[in-house]
């Protein structure tokens, strides 16, 4: 019963860390400021469409309606990485920006300049709490 609620407490603590670390971190000042980082390290890729899926969404209470998702592919220093983007029309090529892991690139909207390893940090805290 300990580790069950050594791990709740956790998930708590943590999810409300994470929730203040957003507020803070994640502005568009921030945002900005990670993505031109990005182009002055040479942290960008081009993404090629490989596949086009016209999918169904449904957004709960309201209404569905047809969109697309594009299926790319990209390489950086010899490695294949994969990347989807949802769109009504896919373009060919993506511009895609990442801070420090190639498999976590993006484009330049939604790219976070926070990079912090949450199931680590809950993994930690759910040691500390079940030992103390």
């Amino acid at each position: 019963m300990k580790i069950f609620n050594s791990l709740v407490t956790a998930y708590f603590y943590v999810f409300i860390a994470y929730l203040i670390s957003h507020a803070i971190n994640d502005t568009p000042k921030k945002r900005e400021a990670a993505l031109e980082n990005a182009i002055k390290a040479g942290r960008t890729v081009r993404a090629v469409l490989v596949k086009r899926r016209a999918t169904r969404r449904k957004i709960p209470g309201t209404h569905e309606f047809w969109s697309s998702i594009g299926y790319y592919k990209y390489e950086y220093k010899g490695k294949s990485y994969k990347y989807k983007y949802w769109a009504d029309n896919p373009p060919s090529t993506l511009k895609l920006y990442f801070v420090k892991n190639p498999a976590k690139a993006t484009v330049a909207g939604a790219l976070s300049p926070v990079v912090i390893n949450w199931p680590l940090v809950f993994i930690i805290v759910a040691v500390v709490l079940y030992f103390t």
